[in-house]
């Protein structure tokens, strides 16, 4: 579905389709910085950060056009909010 909605938007077929690469890129970082992230501050607020973080980058998307790096910057916004679910098993506020 990804990489439909870049096309559509008028990036190139290669480019369209290495995009959703970097989200899972962005969401393997994520979850190495969570375990810190939530001693520190706790689950509670940076799962709050992480899903505001997301949505931010999904609001912008469709008005950064087809400037690739913000384009990038918005996908890469997707990763800590798509790696909360997964990665956060175990950590307690």
């Amino acid at each position: 579905m990804m990489v439909t909605y870049f096309r559509e938007v008028g990036h190139s077929a290669t480019t369209a389709a290495a995009l959703p690469i970097t989200v899972g890129v962005a969401q393997i970082l994520s979850r190495l910085a969570l375990a810190p992230l939530a001693r520190r501050f706790g689950m509670t607020t940076v799962t709050a950060v992480s899903f505001a973080v997301q949505g931010l980058g999904l609001v912008l998307l469709p008005l950064v056009g087809t400037s690739l790096p913000l384009t990038l910057a918005c996908v890469i916004a997707f990763g800590p909010g798509a790696a909360v679910p997964t990665g956060s098993g175990g950590w307690d506020d």
